[in-house]
């Protein structure tokens, strides 16, 4: 599979082989939207194939190669609950501290993960774009598909370690499956306005990185939000009801007996995921026809 997608800087024999496998030619100017959501449908294989092509090639050239998919997070769950559950004793009111915070962390990092990458789409594929006609908005969600694609693993050994904690495995764990389906649209409607913006503003990817900084401590990773705001429950209903907290929710309501997503968290989360999928399409077709243009 890897020899069949053309990395960024591929010279144009190789181009016009992966044009050739798919159908594509020059894209020139923006269909009707319409006509562009039929061909992103239509290009579902060519996303398919570069999300997994790029899956296989992610810490290829290292020793532990997928390991570290399931590392990183490990890593990051180790780090902060020795610094806010054993330091700083954020764990006030948690049952499960272990569960609470691998659930978190692994979340997480999908989703600041669809973030970082999502908003390099266009950026990280202009030679693709010059040289093939197929939907820009496949590359974003493409990113996403990755992130997610790497990401099942990890799910695993976040099930084993839940049930170490001391959960019992139960049907609820089921509803796992909705929840990384609806916080994976959330994360693609991410990916494609934040694809434009920075397509338009390269300086924007500078803070990113200081952006999900900010995320990561505003979603309730490592303590938990109703105990810490419970003086101040204006800024406890903002940081519950912003959608990074709401995709942790829901994963934790699904495995911890400890918490369960309540029906307005649902309702709340699908607003975000349908809004942001729909408004980041329709923002990012708009543009379709100058990405690549100097």
């Amino acid at each position: 599979m890897g020899s069949e997608l053309a990395p960024r800087d591929a010279a144009p024999s190789e181009y016009a082989l992966l044009a050739a496998k798919y159908g594509l030619a020059p894209q020139v100017g923006r269909p009707p939207l319409g006509k562009y959501l039929r061909d992103l449908w239509g290009s579902r294989n060519f996303i398919w194939a570069l999300a997994t092509t790029r899956t296989y090639a992610r810490n290829e050239n290292t020793y532990l190669g997928q390991i570290w998919s399931i590392l990183n997070p490990l890593l990051y769950a180790a780090v902060y609950g020795l610094i806010f559950g054993v330091i700083l004793e954020t764990n006030k009111g948690i049952d499960n501290f272990l569960g609470f915070l691998v659930v978190g962390v692994f979340i997480f990092q999908f989703c600041a993960a669809s973030l970082s990458s999502g908003a390099g789409g266009v950026t990280n594929n202009i030679a693709m774009i010059r040289s093939l006609r197929f939907p820009r908005a496949a590359l974003p969600i493409s990113v996403v598909l990755t992130e997610l694609l790497t990401l099942l693993p990890a799910i695993v050994v976040m099930l084993v370690i839940v049930s170490i904690s001391g959960e019992r495995p139960e049907l609820s764990w089921l509803l796992i499956v909705p929840a990384f389906a609806l916080i994976a649209v959330f994360n693609a409607g991410v990916a494609l306005l934040m694809s434009r913006v920075v397509a338009k503003s390269r300086d924007v990817k500078n803070l990113i990185p200081f952006i999900t900084q900010l995320l990561r401590y505003l979603s309730g990773l490592f303590f938990s939000i109703e105990v810490w705001t419970k003086s101040y429950p204006l800024l406890g209903d903002l940081l519950t009801y912003q959608p990074y907290a709401l995709s942790i929710e829901m994963v934790r309501g699904a495995l911890l007996e400890q918490y369960d997503t309540s029906g307005l968290e649902l309702l709340v989360m699908l607003g975000w995921a349908v809004g942001l999928a729909v408004g980041g399409l329709i923002y990012f077709w708009r543009a379709e026809g100058s990405y690549g243009v100097e």
